[in-house]
């Protein structure tokens, strides 16, 4: 059973262009895992190549947070910080 404090539900925001306009859109997933397999996606949506992690770890308190660009065609986790 997960405490409530410490883990949440891995979520993806990136920028998207909608009707002229930039927008932010927030995804939310079961697990990290399945975020994972949707990355692709999401930076190939995104108008900067680039999506946002926030996601807590097992074993471990507080939010971390990760950025993914594409890198030679794949998904490439360039920064990543314990918030």
């Amino acid at each position: 059973m997960a405490n409530t404090m410490t883990q949440w539900k891995p979520e993806a925001s990136y920028y998207v262009r909608e009707w002229g306009e930039t927008k932010r859109k927030t995804k939310q997933f079961k697990t990290y895992q399945l975020l994972l397999r949707k990355i692709g996606e999401m930076l190939e949506e995104s108008n900067d190549n680039e999506v946002c992690v926030s996601r807590s770890r097992r074993g471990q308190w507080g939010e971390w947070y990760e950025k993914w660009q594409m890198r030679d065609g794949k998904p490439y986790k360039f920064s990543e910080t314990w918030l």
